[in-house]
């Protein structure tokens, strides 16, 4: 869901959007590496949000953008306006409708170029979510359920439909959104919206269809090159790669623990008949660890996946990357600590 951002007195903006508290004035003042510059200069400002490319800042109740090199004014009104956030190219508000029914909200984006008002009062607005390249949102404009939308940079397209009478395929719920990938759940007839739920992924051209079947799945997570989810059986790990639906875990009743998508990999602990082992897809599946002792998952990201495991006299780290295992640390103290993954490297503090 989009998250309103707070509103703050007396914010100063350091280079890219790193903030600053200052002073007791109500004015919003950025740095930009050479020189301080004031965007507002009359008591009445507030901070919204900032990005690399945009900082959004509300002066006398109406919002403006800065680029870098000029503000531009998003938003001309007497009424309230809600900033959304800033994704890629797009900043995303709503704003009352002027001469509309109270608290009857439209959604407006700026592209990059142009204001787009995406709803023309229509009842039931939700914003749900945007990316860099998609603006998503739910209403119901032909007054017979929620519809879902998304905008993407050039038209606004309906993805799905809840037409409340459980005849045919209908929309019931927003699941995430990545700059390649939304996804959503529909009900599928002829069971309830709460008997028989099945994810679809909108890949920029085309719906996909991720599961048929009579459970109630789970969705994990969205990348710009995965989907994930959990089936309703018995909790296997499904993924999109591209147009491969990937089955990653089949081990009968043993539900296993997924802990996230790092760059291109997707990472999870399951049960290989002994014990629960780390694994990783990145393209191949892959099980990293083999033994019949506790494996700890550290941290992933950057195409490494890092734990700690066991190596028969104390506990040492471990690292995969692109297909090779490496033993980081080889000693007896066990006083190895994991502190992060940085770019390229790995780090960790030992006591040999």
């Amino acid at each position: 869901m989009g998250q309103m951002m707070a509103r703050s007195r007396s914010v100063r903006c350091l280079g890219n959007g790193t903030v600053g508290f200052f002073g007791s004035s109500s004015d919003v003042q950025i740095y930009d590496g050479t020189r301080v510059i004031t965007l507002t200069n009359n008591g009445d400002s507030y901070y919204e949000g900032s990005s690399e490319k945009y900082i959004v800042y509300e002066d006398s109740g109406e919002f403006y953008l800065y680029d870098g090199s000029r503000s531009l004014r998003l938003t001309n009104n007497d009424e309230i306006d809600f900033f959304e956030g800033i994704f890629g190219n797009y900043v995303v508000w709503q704003a009352e409708a002027a001469g509309g029914a109270d608290e009857q909200y439209e959604l407006f984006v700026y592209n990059g170029t142009t204001i787009v008002q995406l709803t023309n009062r229509e009842t039931s607005l939700a914003y749900e979510a945007a990316s860099n390249r998609y603006v998503v949102f739910t209403n119901d404009r032909d007054d017979d359920g929620l519809e879902l939308y998304i905008y993407n940079g050039n038209q606004t397209i309906q993805l799905a439909d809840d037409n409340n009478d459980f005849q045919s395929i209908g929309y019931s719920g927003f699941q995430g959104v990545s700059n390649r990938y939304v996804v959503w759940k529909n009900f599928v007839p002829p069971l309830s919206s709460d008997d028989n739920n099945e994810l679809y992924a909108y890949n920029g051209t085309s719906t996909i269809r991720l599961t048929n079947n009579l459970s109630e799945d789970t969705f994990q997570g969205v990348s710009d090159r995965y989907v994930v989810w959990t089936d309703g059986g018995d909790g296997q790990l499904h993924l999109l790669d591209g147009s491969r639906i990937v089955q990653l875990t089949n081990n009968g009743t043993v539900s296993d623990t997924y802990i996230g998508i790092f760059d291109n990999s997707v990472v999870w602990t399951g049960n290989d008949g002994v014990d629960e082992e780390i694994f990783v897809y990145d393209g191949i599946r892959r099980q990293l660890t083999n033994n019949r002792i506790l494996d700890t998952y550290l941290a992933a990201d950057n195409g490494y996946v890092v734990w700690q495991s066991n190596d028969g006299v104390d506990n040492e780290l471990y690292a995969y990357k692109a297909g090779r295992i490496t033993k980081l640390t080889n000693n007896a103290n066990n006083l190895d600590s994991f502190k992060g993954i940085f770019g390229n490297y790995v780090a960790w503090t030992s006591n040999d």
